[in-house]
């Protein structure tokens, strides 16, 4: 792959941290402490929306079992895969947050509607691009939502911010 190319995947969201403010801050073992946190969202697809995933050349795979290496899957039977991007990636268009948006095309309010809670419906768009190492990067660009699932924490859960 020489060029960068814009894909597509619907499904069912969760742990969405799409926004400047509750962006994952360190990762896991701080891996997003470099770039000044990053923007992260799990996507649970259905196997076409998965089969979709994997022909756009990504190197991601879906969530797998760390003792098998088998393919987790929810209650529903759908699959797992997570898209990325660094706060401070390596240029301008490949930094900050990405665009979060209702179908309709209206933006997204995070401070009027609040973080997006987890069985949100909606599409993910990403590029899949080549990287200095020869493989196939993934960076997440847009998140539009068709239905809302909004976000109510319970007593003992941390507010997203």
């Amino acid at each position: 792959m020489s060029k960068s190319k814009k894909h597509s995947v619907k499904g069912k969201f969760y742990w969405a941290k799409v926004f400047e403010d509750n962006r994952d801050m360190e990762g896991w073992e701080g891996v997003w402490q470099d770039c000044d946190g990053a923007y992260v969202i799990d996507i649970h697809v259905n196997e076409d929306e998965y089969s979709k995933f994997l022909d756009s050349g990504t190197a991601r795979k879906c969530k797998r079992d760390a003792k098998t290496g088998d393919t987790v899957y929810d209650d529903e039977g759908l699959r797992t895969i997570k898209v990325i991007r660094k706060h401070k990636g390596p240029f301008a268009t490949a930094s900050g947050a990405p665009t979060v948006k209702w179908r309709d095309g209206t933006p997204y309010d995070y401070e009027a509607e609040g973080a997006i809670g987890n069985g949100t419906t909606g599409e993910v768009f990403f590029t899949v691009y080549e990287t200095k190492a020869g493989i196939n990067g993934t960076r997440l660009d847009a998140v539009v939502i068709d239905e809302l699932v909004t976000y109510e924490p319970e007593d003992d859960d941390e507010v997203p911010v």
